[in-house]
């Protein structure tokens, strides 16, 4: 019988294939000598917007970012749309 833990793993990215991604952004930005990348896309765009929905690999995702030293927040601003993201600070 496949467990839950198993099925998880097979149907959604695990926080390693989250921080792959984020990681190729944080480099490419900082050789720009940028200090921030913000991620509007889906999934990243709405994991701290409501926190309580996170998946588990969302949560590790962005524990890892901070433990790592990074100030990880949400970006939100309304204009005549809302523009919401996951912002990445060095």
């Amino acid at each position: 019988m496949l467990t839950a833990a198993e099925a998880r793993e097979l149907s959604g990215p695990l926080a390693e294939e989250y921080l792959a991604v984020i990681e190729a952004k944080i480099r490419e930005a900082a050789e720009k000598k940028e200090r921030e990348v913000i991620f509007r896309d889906k999934p990243y765009c709405d994991w701290l917007y409501s926190p309580v929905d996170m998946t588990p690999e969302a949560k590790k995702t962005v524990e890892a970012l901070r433990e790592a030293g990074y100030l990880v927040d949400l970006y939100y601003r309304e204009t005549q749309f809302v523009d919401m993201a996951l912002r990445v600070k060095w």
